[in-house]
């Protein structure tokens, strides 16, 4: 029983994180540029890749 009950809420969170990378790979592939932090916009969004990106 204890490991059904793991198993439920284990999933959500690999899919959770899998969704976050998939967010993440999206934004370096449409927005390569973000890297250069050209404006203000590209430096807040590659920022916050970079956070993320980490804390995984």
């Amino acid at each position: 029983m204890q490991a059904q009950c793991l198993f439920q809420w284990t999933r959500p969170g690999r899919e959770a994180l899998w969704q976050i990378q998939g967010i993440l790979n999206t934004c370096q592939r449409r927005w390569p540029q973000l890297a250069e932090r050209a404006t203000p916009g590209d430096a807040a969004v590659a920022d916050w890749c970079d956070w993320v990106a980490g804390a995984l």
